[in-house]
């Protein structure tokens, strides 16, 4: 029998006997489908009849595809094995519908909007825009229509015309930031509303840490019920049965509370979005890999989607669809999963037990035998004896049931099955994935991930009519204030090095300048508008230029702005250009302006140059200037932040400090931005790639065989270029394969290196390693730059590790291979041209560079680094012939001087240049005991950089012997007199130990990172510990980083970009992350 792994189904929990007393929640009238999945319960069944074959009869054709929230999941998890890995929080892969009457209603994330169509031709009969995206289908009751949207608001709306009833905010305060790709609320309303008993319950919030919040309001007035905290994100379509409100959380587990006051009433520990409530049971996905089905902890078929009739439950798989008399179901896969919980239990014992005591053996295999001839027995009746009726099928994106009839969506095409005895009745084709269902009014309602919608109905086939969205159209008229706006936005996008980004228009008025520069860049425009009605005439007229979620225009009153710290690469004001009136809060304007580039620029024909010079010496603002341009204008361009660092290399510098310097980052932090990159192009985070760098508000992210370059400030993808043969794994083992200047990134690739330009992502120039003086194909290793020269090594091609899969048993544990190179050059970086070569077998893990010199180890003849033939070598291998510590002129080549050692190490080795002690270090592990334990020992070895003489030496005892959690290549953080990392801490001018502070909160598999106030790494979630106060925190709870080196603390903030990719495990959100300090950002 073939093991299943934990939590690997879709959950039916039978949650009836502890469920508070309550009816079943309404169904909704039999002709509509007022919310998504048809009811409260998202058990997508209407007792509506189609009449079979069905025509389509329209088309709707939005302006946009749908945009989804987060990025799909990686294509595998390599460690368990699993393949084709399914996306657990998919509730917005296509414009999901509520129909009521003759009126469709859906959202746009991508246009902020609510939309209602005729339900009889497709035509739009009203749209309403939001501040933010729209992610939900609508709820509809009495007349009304109810949802959330990403500006932090619920809205009720008058289902007509579309007028608005009442909006609510569940947060006490209005923090935006971009996220997944909008400016957003801090409290997105991420889940689908439910109405039940004249009551509409939401969820609003995706970091607990910042607030999460579930919320009950009357439906007739918006006034609030109860509301509360929940310690996860709300995320996903809420479901209500039998008195409790079921709160999925995205990748993780799912909460139940009481409707009626909010209360805990349980919860279930499984993960994704999809989730049916009815007859006291409750199913919903609980698969690490893919969408399948569980009942009370038992495993039963891997099923997609079910729906429930009375006593017949319908499930549709990944090969075939079945019907099933749900009591004995649920009763024999229960009993299942007990006995298979009692043989993992005996099992275990066994394990114990072993030679130990045979006579126990012998008995605990006596009932294994017995037991697993029952589990046998159980799995014949729940495969075989289980069903009403089972076919071949093919796999389905959604799922409904209209009274007899299973209609099934599937890739380019929706289905339709009796539930008699499930055969296909009728198909017809869509263009692309048909991920949303609806039946209502005699007509079945088909959405798709191309944003299409489809309506079909009985009857003759007639031509299908297509309802595309309207042409965009200037919305303003083309008169000489039309021209003053069009001459503002060149003259402002003429001073403007970015053009993608985020634009701020301050004074943002009808959107006429938020207008003109969205047409000219693409820049993603924030207006901020005080009226109201000035607002919402702006969004009617960028709707219509086919502009509004681009630019949003947000009702913000006089006075703070609700934007994070530095986000803005462009603030400019509408109003100045009408009025002359400049801001005068430039407090404000500063805060949120871009460092490293940023401009704020004010004027326009009205303001004169006397007016515009007397403003910017009464601001004092650094780096201001008066430009004239068909009028005059202030110009600032904001320079570097004082204090913030960078993350050039792999260990932050060239010489290894794995320190950013950063005085910034220190306190609480709060979330700058978040989305994309996601997990989907990364590296395998066991396959360990190097860490991300960062300059000049830049961060760019190693992918798969690609590189991705991202403004650090607000996460705005700047460009993506594909680099085949750059990937390198294991880069612990190893060195980095990128490394930045402030002009060009570096990166090696096969025997060259190449330099992509840092703002667009050109090539612009090729560097050849030079050729080496054996035989043989040979590849670039090492890589760093400083100044005009680019540090480079030799090694033979194919010794990087460059192929994915589970790489665990080749890095983690004793006595691993690391990487070898057999010379090191030096290259003008502007010409190619060679300055200088030094051939000898070193490892690439241990080159180092400070005060103007290059310090590496070297194993000499007579040692079997000499004999290595694929370049891979284990370290007590490499340390067993005569090895030296070597420096040489940076520029030059010279020999400084060379040391002789005996080194003990025999897992890792790094070398790292101190510079406050003006030392080398060299940090390695080796295996030792204390009194009879074994324990991994920490060595470190420090030497003058001017002369290589010994100044210390300690070992130190740490982890467990052969580890599977880095215990022995721990990088060290050094940082002005002291190297740290989570085993211990030593005075790197003395040697000694000094009391060590609790920096790993377990867990964690990956390495330390540090900044002049912090230290960063991994322990199940990103942590900070702030060496000021001396105290840690997690940064949030839910998210994972990589595990090695991911979480980079430069430019005054935390980047975290995605590095968790192939993870399956249980966290709620899976994207790259950015932070900054609270006091900062507020």
């Amino acid at each position: 029998m073939k093991d299943i792994k934990r939590g690997s189904w879709i959950a039916v929990l039978c949650w009836a006997a502890w469920a508070l007393a309550g009816a079943n929640g309404s169904k909704g009238r039999a002709a509509d489908w007022p919310t998504h999945q048809g009811n409260s319960q998202r058990n997508a069944v209407t007792e509506e009849r189609l009449s079979l074959p069905l025509s389509p009869v329209w088309v709707h054709q939005p302006r946009y595809a749908p945009e989804p929230a987060w990025p799909p999941p990686a294509k595998q998890d390599f460690w368990h094995e699993e393949s084709n890995l399914a996306p657990r929080v998919d509730f917005d892969l296509a414009y999901h519908v509520a129909v009521a009457g003759d009126s469709l209603f859906y959202g746009s994330p991508a246009e902020h909007a609510v939309h209602c169509l005729d339900a009889g031709s497709g035509a739009l009969r009203w749209s309403f825009f939001t501040e933010g995206p729209v992610r939900f289908a609508p709820v509809v009751r009495d007349g009304k229509v109810y949802f959330g949207s990403d500006d932090g608001n619920v809205y009720c709306l008058k289902a007509a015309g579309g007028e608005l009833v009442w909006k609510y905010r569940p947060a006490s305060d209005d923090r935006r930031l971009p996220g997944n790709g909008h400016m957003i609320s801090l409290w997105p309303v991420r889940t689908g509303l439910v109405i039940e008993d004249q009551t509409v319950y939401g969820g609003a919030g995706l970091f607990p840490d910042h607030g999460v919040y579930l919320f009950a309001l009357e439906a007739d007035t918006g006034k609030e019920v109860w509301k509360r905290s929940i310690p996860q994100p709300a995320q996903g379509y809420l479901a209500a049965d039998a008195g409790a409100l079921w709160v999925p959380s995205g990748r993780t587990g799912m909460m139940a509370v009481a409707l009626r006051d909010g209360k805990d009433v349980g919860s279930i520990d499984t993960c994704g979005t999809y989730l049916v409530a009815t007859q006291g049971r409750v199913f919903c996905e609980s698969s690490r890999y893919q969408r399948h089905l569980l009942i009370r902890g038992a495993l039963a078929r891997p099923d997609h989607f079910v729906t429930v009739q009375e006593e017949t439950a319908y499930f549709q798989g990944p090969r075939e669809i079945a019907a099933r008399t749900l009591a004995p179901y649920v009763q024999r896969t229960t009993e299942l999963a007990r006995q298979r919980s009692r043989h993992k239990q005996l099992s275990e014992e066994l394990k114990k037990a072993g030679t130990r005591d045979p006579a126990k053996a012998a008995a605990l295999l006596a009932q294994l035998d017995t037991l697993q001839k029952t589990i046998v027995d159980l799995e014949d009746q729940v495969e075989n004896k289980s069903h009403l009726w089972r076919r071949k099928d093919a796999p389905a994106h959604s799922f409904v049931l209209a009274g007899d009839t299973l209609f099934c969506g599937r890739d380019g095409r929706v289905t339709a099955a009796r539930t008699g005895d499930g055969a296909e009745a009728w198909t017809a084709k869509v263009a692309g994935r048909a991920y949303g269902l609806a039946v209502a009014q005699g007509r079945l309602f088909v959405s798709t991930d191309e944003g299409s919608i489809y309506c079909f109905e009985s009857g003759q086939p007639a031509p299908l009519q297509t309802v595309t969205a309207p042409a965009p159209t200037s919305p303003y008229s083309h008169d000489d204030l039309g021209a003053a706006y069009a001459a503002a936005a060149e003259t402002i996008l003429g001073q403007t090095p970015d053009r993608k980004g985020y634009a701020l228009v301050l004074d943002c008025g009808e959107g006429r300048l938020a207008y003109e520069i969205a047409k000219r860049s693409e820049f993603r425009v924030v207006g901020v508008e005080a009226d109201a009605a000035k607002a919402a005439r702006a969004r009617e007229a960028l709707a219509k230029a086919g502009l509004l979620g681009r630019v949003s225009v947000h009702h913000i009153p006089k006075g703070k702005l609700p934007y994070p710290q530095y986000f803005a690469n462009l603030v400019v004001s509408d109003g100045a250009v009408v009025s002359g009136e400049l801001p005068m809060d430039w407090s404000e304007i500063l805060r949120v302006l871009r460092p490293y580039g940023g401009v704020a620029m004010f004027g326009g024909p009205r303001l004169t140059t006397a007016a515009a010079e007397e403003t910017l010496r009464a601001a004092a603002v650094e780096g201001g200037r008066v430009l004239s341009d068909r009028g005059a204008w202030v110009a600032v361009r904001r320079g570097p932040l004082a204090g913030a660092g960078e993350w050039t290399h792999q260990y932050a510098d060239p010489a290894n400090t794995t320190c950013s310097g950063d005085t910034l980052v220190r306190g609480r932090m709060t979330p700058l931005w978040f989305g994309q990159p996601g997990p989907r192009d990364m590296i395998d985070r066991h396959n360990r790639t190097m860490a991300p760098l960062w300059k000049n508000g830049r961060l760019f992210v190693p992918a798969n065989e690609r590189v991705i370059a991202l403004d650090a400030y607000n996460g705005t993808r700047l460009w993506e270029v594909d680099v085949p043969g750059s990937r390198r794994l294991g880069v612990m083992k190893d060195a980095a394969h990128m490394a930045l200047a402030d002009d060009l990134l570096y990166i090696a690739v096969a025997d060259a290196c190449w330099g992509l330009n840092v703002a667009t992502g050109r090539r612009e120039v090729v560097l050849q390693s030079p050729p080496p003086e054996g035989s043989g194909k040979y590849q670039w290793g090492y890589v760093a730059v400083v100044g005009d020269r680019i540090f480079g090594s030799i090694q033979k091609s194919g010794a990087s590790l460059n192929r994915q899969g589970n790489m665990c048993p080749i890095l983690e544990g004793d006595f691993r291979q690391i990487i070898l190179s057999e010379e090191l050059f030096s290259l003008d970086r502007r010409t190619g041209q060679t300055k200088w070569r030094y051939a000898g077998a070193i490892p690439n893990s241990a080159v180092g560079l400070g005060k103007g010199r290059i310090y590496f180890l070297e194993a000499r003849d007579g040692a079997p680094a000499a004999r290595s033939l694929d370049g891979r070598i284990r370290i007590d291998q490499l340390f067993s012939g005569p090895t030296f510590l070597v420096a040489l002129d940076a520029e030059s080549g010279r020999k400084v001087w060379e040391i002789p050692l005996r080194l003990p190490f025999q897992h890792i080795v790094y070398l790292c240049y101190a510079p406050a002690t003006d030392a080398v270090l060299l940090s390695g592990t080796f295996n030792g005991k204390v009194g009879a334990e074994d324990h991994v020992f920490y060595g470190l070895r420090t030497f003058r950089s001017d002369t290589g003489v010994l100044l210390w030496e300690q070992d130190i005892a740490a982890g467990i012997i052969n580890g599977t959690h880095g215990e022995q290549w721990q990088h060290p953080v050094i940082l002005d007199g002291e190297v740290l990392t989570k085993y211990f801490e030593c005075d790197l001018r003395t040697g000694n130990t000094l009391p060590s502070r609790a920096f790993s909160p377990g867990g964690g598999c990956g390495t330390l990172s540090g900044s002049a106030s912090a230290i960063f790494l991994r322990g199940g979630n990103p942590h900070m510990f702030d060496l000021q106060s001396g105290t840690g925190a997690a940064l949030n709870h839910v998210s994972r980083p990589g595990c090695f080196v991911n979480i980079i603390p430069a430019g005054g903030i935390i980047s975290i970009p995605e590095s968790s990719s192939g993870c399956t495990c249980s966290y709620p959100l899976q994207a790259s992350f950015a932070y900054v300090p609270t006091e900062i950002a507020q």
